[in-house]
């Protein structure tokens, strides 16, 4: 098993197969169809990617009526109504903060999650 940094890995244009948020509301378990090792721009089948002990967990998503439109951002309450992604175009560390940006699986919206102060896991077959 190959060891992977979150800012080395990308996901863009992967289809995210599953996105499981475990009872414990702290981890969460993002599992994508394959992922490109952007150093070397190697690719990987099936990579997991896990993200657990946040010290915050935001998520929204931006709507707009009409291509390059005005929309509005809405917060989601991930706790009790969690939209999964179907792709993520975005992997953004900042400090403790890590981004995840991309389409909903179940709006079509751009979806945003953002954690803070967080540990990370990533596998790849």
């Amino acid at each position: 098993m190959e060891l992977i940094k979150i800012d080395n890995i990308s996901l863009s244009d992967c289809p995210i197969l599953s996105v499981t948020l475990h009872k414990n509301n702290n981890e969460i378990d993002i599992v994508s169809l394959d992922s490109i090792r952007i150093s070397d721009l190697k690719r990987f089948n099936e990579t997991h990617l896990k993200i657990k002990n946040w010290k915050k967990l935001r998520l929204s998503k931006y709507v707009s009526l009409e291509p390059f439109g005005d929309g509005e951002h809405f917060e989601i309450d991930w706790k009790s109504n969690l939209e999964t992604f179907d792709f993520i175009q975005e992997i953004i560390l900042q400090e403790k903060t890590l981004t995840l940006n991309g389409f909903s699986k179940e709006s079509g919206a751009w979806l945003t999650y953002e954690f803070v102060a967080f540990e990370y896991e990533i596998s790849v077959t």
